[in-house]
């Protein structure tokens, strides 16, 4: 006798026309299929649920849809830094150089008396306790110096290792006479030139303590 998958039956399609030759066996799965009343959901599950099909399931749809267009999973260790340091406040090579220059516990709002424990001087720590002095040369004040635009009394005799050269002038152009103990030398007295001195009215030779004419 023969069996369902070799008996054939001659079908017709009602919708698009045609014949068919079809199996009794393949006409039973299908009218068994039908009649179960499979919604397209149903036929959904029923294929993402066969392990065998490696089906394209929700999950899987929605990790493609989280993956940018073009994306690597084996970019290098540069390129991945490339990308970094172009964001905002990215930790650059020059940020780090910068970091690297700077001592640690370096501070920038140390007080005057930590700048002057570090040996820094101001207006508080100046005299002579603090080796900076700024109102004395070599241990002596200021005052012990004359200035040489100014008027000065020496209260010891000076030595001069060379010849000290007074102020020249004319006899018309001689500077005033006072105060006295002025030093000059004038250069057209009658007599001819010679080294005066001044006594507080006048300006006298010092060969004959005459005035110079």
């Amino acid at each position: 006798m023969a069996n369902a998958q070799s008996i054939f039956i001659m079908v017709r399609n009602v919708v698009g026309g045609g014949v068919k030759e079809i199996s009794i066996q393949k006409l039973a799965e299908l009218l068994d299929i039908a009649a179960l009343g499979l919604a397209a959901a149903d036929i959904k599950t029923l294929y993402e649920s066969n392990s065998d099909t490696n089906e394209f399931s929700d999950a899987e749809q929605t990790k493609l849809s989280g993956i940018e267009t073009s994306a690597t999973a084996d970019q290098t260790g540069a390129e991945i830094k490339s990308a970094y340091e172009g964001e905002a406040n990215a930790y650059t090579d020059t940020k780090n150089t910068k970091l690297a220059g700077i001592e640690t516990s370096a501070t920038a709002d140390q007080t005057a008396a930590e700048l002057r424990a570090l040996g820094f001087f101001d207006t508080s720590n100046d005299g002579a306790a603090s080796l900076l002095d700024a109102d004395l040369l070599d241990g002596a004040e200021g005052a012990a110096f004359g200035k040489l635009a100014d008027a000065n009394t020496w209260a010891l005799a000076q030595t001069f290792t060379v010849p000290p050269v007074v102020p020249s002038f004319t006899v018309s152009g001689a500077p005033s006479a006072s105060p006295a103990a002025q030093i000059g030398f004038c250069t057209d007295e009658t007599g001819g030139a010679v080294l005066c001195f001044s006594d507080n009215t006048n300006w006298l030779r010092s060969t004959d303590r005459a005035v110079i004419a």
